[in-house]
């Protein structure tokens, strides 16, 4: 009997989207960020929202977590397995959100697994999912950067140009369409 769920729908939903130019401090603190689209990211599994203190939901550089998703899901397309820190903090640090996601093939079956970057389970740790339904959700979370961006004539951030998103969010619905 295999008790490791299914994830059947995968959903990341944003708020407080904002474009930020390179250097400034849009928090009003100590550092100088990139140009990016910022925002708060919650993401739901099977219509659930994952909480994870201080960790999920969170504010994110979400053009940089949509390339980060992108080329993890990239890989796994070429090669069956992938592993990223695919939540981007607002800071530009991939790493400091401590959310460690893997994807990997285990008897002919995709799973998810979640883990702090100390190895510690988010979530119910393993998920048995179907790829199209992560690229679906990151198509989806690319859709958002690329209206944003046009909402506010911004053309690049540093994880991409508005073309790229673009670009991004159509080769991940062709593989969705692909798994179908």
């Amino acid at each position: 009997m295999n008790n490791i769920p299914i994830l059947r729908g995968i959903r990341f939903e944003t708020e407080k989207l904002d474009c930020v130019e390179a250097g400034v401090d849009f928090r009003e603190g100590t550092r100088l960020y990139e140009s990016a689209i910022v925002g708060r990211i919650h993401l739901y599994l099977n219509g659930d929202e994952l909480r994870e203190e201080r960790r999920i939901p969170d504010d994110f550089d979400v053009s940089d977590t949509v390339k980060a998703m992108f080329e993890m899901s990239s890989e796994f397309e070429r090669i069956g397995s992938a592993s990223a820190n695919p939540f981007c903090c607002v800071c530009g640090d991939r790493g400091c959100a401590y959310l460690d996601w893997r994807l990997e093939t285990v008897d002919s079956e995709t799973r998810l697994i979640m883990e702090d970057l100390v190895g510690n389970p988010i979530g119910a740790h393993q998920y048995r999912v179907q790829p199209k339904t992560l690229y679906k959700a990151v198509a989806e979370l690319a859709e958002t950067v690329v209206v944003t961006m046009e909402d506010a004539d911004v053309r690049q951030t540093t994880a991409g140009t508005i073309q790229e998103f673009v670009d991004w969010h159509e080769q991940l619905i062709q593989w969705e369409e692909n798994e179908s």
